[in-house]
């Protein structure tokens, strides 16, 4: 798999809006990143941003439902909306880099884009713990690399959404990614 753009995306709320600000610099910095999109709740972005930052507004999304069973005081809408990037970003896009708004990027990460992922769904960082309880790798999706491509392919944007509208989990869009997706997750190495 020939990546055809460095694309990242983060997916946040109004309170953590600045956070993305940063953490998105921070990318921008120390990597050759050409675009970085942000999913948002609002039809403009309170701030000026760079042009390298591209804002979405899916404040009219219908994936979710308000009262869902995976939206409540710890998560929000916004949270499960990662799981929607097939949706909302270019159809010729590839694979894109999700990271959680609070991850800061302190040293070149490049090598990131150039993992063949082209028989994955997608490439993130084992988690000992959850992974030694389930008997199988459990990956951490707060950063994870997606192929956008498979997941179109094989329709697992729409399994994961599906199974988040019907199934409550515990950690939501990163158990639904994880049981989904079990056994196509490249485990990369925590460095």
């Amino acid at each position: 798999m020939v990546t055809k753009m460095k694309a990242a995306a983060f997916a946040g709320t109004r309170n953590i809006y600045p956070d993305m600000v940063t953490a998105a610099k921070s990318l921008a910095i120390n990597s050759s990143v050409d675009v970085i999109y942000f999913l948002i709740e609002d039809p403009e972005f309170p701030e000026y941003l760079p042009d390298y930052i591209k804002c979405i507004d899916v404040s009219n999304q219908t994936f979710f439902r308000p009262d869902g069973p995976n939206v409540y005081k710890l998560w929000t809408y916004m949270t499960l909306m990662r799981t929607t990037y097939t949706k909302y970003l270019p159809e010729d896009l590839d694979k894109v880099l999700s990271l959680d708004c609070d991850v800061i990027v302190d040293q070149n990460i490049d090598e990131l884009w150039d993992l063949d992922i082209s028989r994955y769904f997608a490439a993130a960082v084992k988690e000992p713990v959850k992974s030694k309880r389930n008997g199988t790798p459990y990956v951490n999706v707060g950063v994870i690399m997606f192929n956008l491509d498979n997941l179109r392919k094989y329709k697992m944007d729409d399994k994961i959404i599906r199974a988040l509208n019907f199934k409550k989990f515990g950690w939501p869009d990163q158990d639904a990614v994880n049981e989904l997706c079990k056994g196509h997750i490249l485990v990369i190495p925590p460095t």
